[in-house]
């Protein structure tokens, strides 16, 4: 892997959204296997990415269904609002430093795409994105290809139900002229960084006062997230496409790789899965007489923490969401739980049923039976 001798590609990590940090038992391991250089790191309530190995593939961005990592909001606006064609940085010749901020035009490999940018560019009815690689089949890093492609299915399916048309994506073979572009492009990159850290004394004075003034936050933290739960930007933007292209959909109005939601009867609304949801898929209303637990199709990220840390595994997935539900962002009761307290031992208690019978009293009862039986004999 090329880098820039140790330049800081990182993404910045909201570590509250990531499964393994909510659930310390959660056997996620999306961004790890994604991450082709191991420079993720994931322990008790830590996630760090090691600067030493990272090459700022920005595969772990595309992987994670919770969006955990992301990078600065300037640079994704950049690269979403810049001009119709990138280039993989494949294509910089080698032996040349690649700096640590890329110009917009040029990203690390067609697996740092995340489905997001190809939905918003849909949303904004923009041109194809056309991206000029090397061969994928020999790169270092084609791992990241068939990730994209996997994505890439996902995201034509959607848009053939809705009747929207062609992948707004296009994947060529560069050409020699676009190699010479893109080493133009480079060279300016580093005249523009070389004069950007040009500053006077007076300037670096008043950058390090502005830093004692404001107590930046590092950048792990920067732009984190507090306004969660909420549905990542990634299913926000396909909810905003089936709001806008529902009516068009095909027949059967359904997005096959989005999944509803089935409890067993083994739940006991202990509350857990609502708890740890990352994104408010799952949500648990209570009131004075019962609660409620409550799904809402179009904010869930696939990220399974639910069925991780459900203890009775009384949760299970089936394929396939109506259009309709994800446009209005339904809100379904799945299981209602009545609040009960036994008359005999003052135990509160849940149950599914409006009348029933005390755990603690039952098992007590059973408990007083089967020693009857033992001692007197069954037929007594």
């Amino acid at each position: 892997m090329r880098d820039n001798n140790g330049a800081d590609r990182r993404p910045h990590i909201h570590k509250e959204l990531c499964s393994r940090i909510r659930f310390s038992e959660s056997q996620c391991e999306k961004c790890l296997s994604a991450c082709p250089a191991g420079a993720l790191h994931i322990g008790d309530d830590i996630l760090e990415i090691d600067n030493s190995s990272c090459t700022g593939c920005l595969f772990c961005v595309a992987s994670c269904p919770n969006e955990v990592f992301s990078t600065s909001s300037d640079a994704e606006r950049e690269k979403s609002e810049q001009s119709d064609f990138l280039y993989c940085w494949a294509m910089i010749p080698r032996g040349m430093m690649i700096p640590a901020d890329l110009p917009p035009s040029i990203i690390p490999c067609l697996g740092s795409i995340p489905p997001k940018m190809i939905l918003d560019r849909v949303l904004r009815k923009k041109s194809p994105l056309k991206v000029a690689t090397r061969s994928c089949a020999l790169c270092e890093m084609k791992q990241g290809e068939s990730s994209f492609r996997k994505r890439e299915r996902e995201i034509h399916e959607l848009l053939s139900i809705l009747g929207i048309g062609d992948l707004p994506l296009v994947t060529t073979r560069g050409t020699d002229k676009e190699e010479r572009d893109v080493l133009e492009i480079v060279r300016r990159q580093w005249k523009y960084l070389e004069e950007k850290n040009a500053i006077s004394r007076r300037d670096l004075l008043l950058h390090f006062r502005d830093r004692i003034v404001k107590r930046e936050l590092p950048k792990e933290m920067d732009g984190a997230l507090t306004t969660r739960p909420r549905p990542t930007d990634t299913m926000q933007c396909v909810t905003a496409l089936t709001q806008c292209n529902g009516a068009n959909a095909s027949s059967p109005k359904t997005i096959p790789f989005l999944r509803e939601i089935h409890i067993e009867e083994s739940c006991t609304g202990c509350g857990v899965c609502a708890d740890l949801c990352p994104t408010g898929a799952l949500s648990l209303k209570k009131t004075r007489d019962c609660s409620e637990l409550r799904w809402r199709a179009a904010h869930c990220s696939r990220c399974d923490l639910c069925t991780e840390a459900c203890g009775k595994r009384a949760i299970r997935f089936l394929p396939g969401v109506e259009i309709e539900k994800v446009a209005r962002e339904t809100v379904t009761t799945i299981k209602r739980f009545y609040n009960h307290l036994c008359p005999e031992c003052r135990t509160s208690f849940l149950s599914p049923h409006p009348k029933a019978q005390c755990p603690c009293c039952s098992k007590t009862e059973r408990v007083i039976e089967g020693l009857f039986q033992m001692i007197y004999g069954s037929d007594v």
